[in-house]
């Protein structure tokens, strides 16, 4: 096995157990970090330009989080799931 290679095992959709599946709308997304800012979270899920977004975290069936520094870090697990939230106004015909 090289440097690079991993000795975890997949998990059984096949990702190797060290990777987090996090959604950001309903949109399946994984990474290798713990942690990752606003910004990258919402790059990663192709919300660009990000500053025309917000993150909106759903902590619970009632209960929700509001993440709207570009560089404020989250911590990350399985399962965790967000909205982009546009911040500018929709146009309208």
């Amino acid at each position: 096995m090289s440097d690079h290679e991993s000795d975890h095992k997949p998990d059984k959709h096949g990702k190797p157990d060290h990777y987090i599946t996090f959604y950001v709308d309903a949109e399946e997304l994984t990474t290798d970090q713990k942690a990752m800012s606003v910004r990258a979270i919402l790059n990663l899920a192709g919300d660009t330009p990000p500053e025309n977004f917000y993150l909106l975290e759903y902590r619970g069936q009632h209960e929700q989080a509001r993440h709207d520094s570009m560089d404020e870090v989250i911590k990350l697990h399985n399962n965790l799931r967000f909205a982009a939230v546009y911040r500018g106004e929709t146009p309208v015909s």
